[in-house]
């Protein structure tokens, strides 16, 4: 009987040593990492040493300290020989956390506020159905939002006359006018909007919201993600928001 339970047990044991020498061999021994942009192939500490570097970058922008988000996103991953390669691309979100604030009123209309334009016009959002419309939230000394203006400058020129460009600041008409010596920025200026985008309870920017032809709120988006490039946070050219645009046409 003893005999017969010994057997047993070094049968099992074998088979068990048989299937970690066969799962040892079949899993890869190094990670390596393909940026998606470049092509790159990154081994375990450059890929760590890339993650240090953005999030270095991303503080430096101390309007958003501590509240930036960098994400790693992985594609696909392919075993070659004895190589884990996956495939991944970073996304950086800056601002708030989703479904609060502005966020709540997705599917919905924004309340309606007397709003001031650069040249003085009052104006209000429902003027502006029949078309979508892109809202950017921002302010002159908000780095990230300087960044992303060249980038919208260009969407509004492909797409002008079948969308509506509108900005809203806080800012002062004498303050974006001073800030307009030095920047283009080619979207219809709402100034001194403190009070709707407290009534928004929007806290951190750039914010860009996209409403439909109705004035629905469709989409409520951060700024336009960031690239890294040479170990640097360059601006993305803004196709993800082309994108929105085009379901909305």
């Amino acid at each position: 009987m003893k005999a017969h339970y010994l057997n047993r047990l070094l049968f099992g044991s074998f088979i068990f040593l048989i299937l970690f020498i066969s799962c040892k061999n079949n899993n890869p021994k190094i990670t390596y990492y393909k940026e998606i942009k470049s092509g790159r192939i990154l081994d375990q500490t450059t890929f760590n040493k890339m993650k240090k570097v953005m999030a270095q970058n991303l503080n430096n922008y101390n309007n958003f300290k501590g509240k930036t988000e960098l994400q790693t996103i992985f594609k696909d991953s392919v075993i070659s020989g004895d190589s884990l390669i996956k495939t991944f691309e970073f996304e950086i979100k800056l601002g708030v956390k989703k479904h609060r604030g502005i966020y709540s009123y997705v599917n919905k209309r924004l309340p309606e506020l007397p709003l001031t334009a650069m040249d003085g016009r009052k104006i209000e959002l429902s003027q502006f159905k029949g078309k979508p419309t892109l809202i950017n939230f921002w302010f002159t000394t908000c780095h990230p939002c300087v960044d992303e203006i060249p980038v919208l400058n260009k969407i509004q020129r492909k797409y002008k006359g079948k969308v509506h460009f509108i900005s809203i600041t806080f800012n002062t008409k004498d303050q974006v006018t001073k800030f307009l010596k030095s920047h283009t920025y080619d979207f219809t200026k709402i100034v001194g909007a403190q009070n709707f985008i407290n009534l928004l309870k929007i806290h951190s920017f750039p914010i860009n919201v996209f409403l439909d032809k109705n004035g629905i709120v469709k989409r409520v988006e951060n700024g336009i993600p960031y690239n890294m490039k040479n170990g640097k946070l360059v601006m993305g050219t803004g196709k993800q928001f082309e994108k929105y645009l085009n379901v909305l046409l």
